[in-house]
């Protein structure tokens, strides 16, 4: 399902709607997809541009899409451009021509800075711990390797060698420092 073509007498070329085709990159994006459409879709029942009726019917088709999208019942399709209509797909085959509403009063570059910023959140905490446990490898391995001389580096430029027990002191948590 695309989302934009209204004005054009044919489709693209099949080059070009590959090459516009983001699903396959932005489908980890779906549980976010859905949250922002339940906040959406309350905005749009209150400003009753959706009734409360159809809104039940779409907040509905929205929670058992979630679910069908976590246990993988429900997957993107080949003619799927993206996450956007991948998801409004399957309101509509969930709740009729309806689930197009949703679409309603916002722009997809906005709905895309939310869905991954979203995502940042909740990934960027697993990237910290990662990194926190990659400092530490290499800590424990310069513990390992005190006498070993390093390459040594100032401004890009090359410097004096120094041994890895002087990289390790200059590396150690400071005082009140919140790394351990």
């Amino acid at each position: 399902m695309t989302l934009w073509g209204g004005r054009f007498e044919s489709s693209p070329a099949q080059a070009m709607a590959a090459l516009s085709r983001s699903v396959g990159f932005d489908w980890r994006l779906a549980p976010y997809e859905i949250e922002v459409n339940l906040v959406h879709l309350s905005n749009l029942i209150e400003q009753n541009i959706v009734t409360k009726d159809d809104g039940a019917k779409i907040k509905a088709a929205l929670i058992e899409l979630a679910s069908d999208i976590g246990s993988g019942k429900f997957k993107y399709t080949p003619e799927d451009e993206d996450v956007h209509s991948a998801i409004e797909r399957g309101l509509i085959e969930k709740c009729g021509p309806v689930g197009g509403a949703i679409r309603a009063g916002r722009s997809r570059n906005d709905l895309v800075v939310t869905d991954f910023k979203l995502y940042l959140v909740d990934h960027l905490l697993e990237v910290a711990s990662e990194v926190s446990n990659l400092v530490k490898a290499f800590n424990a391995q310069s513990e390992k390797h005190l006498d070993v001389i390093a390459p040594g580096f100032t401004h890009t430029q090359h410097a004096q060698p120094p041994r890895k027990k002087t990289v390790r002191y200059k590396a150690r948590p400071r005082q009140g420092s919140t790394n351990k």
